[in-house]
């Protein structure tokens, strides 16, 4: 019961004891009464406990700032009273004394917002309840993420077939600049930094930039071996 009623307390006070001041019935209703104090002033330390946290949080505002249907609060998560995380409903005040930390599948909340509506179709989650030695991945299609910390998701990898053998797919929009992506040539992966360069957006256009090595070079060897069985 004093965990409940502690939910109330203004901030900055807390309740005096263990024990209430007094306990009475009214009309079969319990009143509970206790007192209340300021909270002793915390030490500069305790007052920076959160700044990392409120520098994310800014982040996160300006991210979400260009994403419909995802606020910045929706990826952070609070903490006052038995140890248990709840997603926020309202943007985090980061009070000293409530723990605050970043919902753990946040990016994966931001790419889903940020996905076409034909990519959205295509996440994945996999339910991870212990039973399950190791569960599939099942297609979300037109249900939304619960977002469940304790399952996994995804955007289910694009892929192509090859000689009826399929390869994941290579990529059909051009990565942020300074983002590392793999071509290939004839006998060869190259790497690079993306950087709008009119050559990097052929390679683009005609279907041979990955986001790994290991991609890029197994459909470069499947190529390989078509044009060594046409001679």
């Amino acid at each position: 019961m004093k965990k409940e009623i502690e939910f109330y307390v203004p901030h900055g006070y807390k309740l005096v004891g263990d024990i209430p001041r007094s306990t009475m019935c009214d009309n079969e209703t319990l009143l509970v009464r206790y007192d209340i104090k300021p909270i002793d002033k915390p030490d500069p330390q305790q007052l920076n406990r959160h700044a990392e946290l409120k520098s994310q949080y800014v982040r996160d505002l300006e991210t979400c700032a260009t994403i419909d249907g995802l606020d910045a609060y929706q990826l952070w998560q609070g903490e006052r009273f038995n140890g248990n995380f709840v997603n926020l409903t309202l943007p985090p005040k980061f009070y000293v004394d409530v723990y605050y930390r970043r919902h753990p599948h946040a990016d994966s909340m931001i790419e889903y917002y940020q996905c076409s509506d034909d990519d959205k179709l295509r996440w994945q989650c996999r339910y991870n309840d212990g039973q399950i030695a190791e569960a599939r991945w099942k297609d979300l299609k037109d249900e939304k993420p619960l977002w469940h910390e304790t399952d996994e998701f995804r955007l289910k990898p694009r892929t192509i077939t090859i000689n009826g053998k399929e390869y994941n797919a290579p990529l059909n929009v051009a990565p942020a600049v300074g983002t590392t992506f793999y071509f290939f040539e004839v006998d060869a992966v190259i790497s690079e930094e993306w950087g709008n360069d009119p050559v990097q957006f052929f390679y683009l256009k005609t279907n041979h930039c990955f986001t790994n090595r290991e991609d890029c070079k197994a459909v470069a060897d499947a190529f390989a071996e078509i044009l060594a069985s046409a001679k």
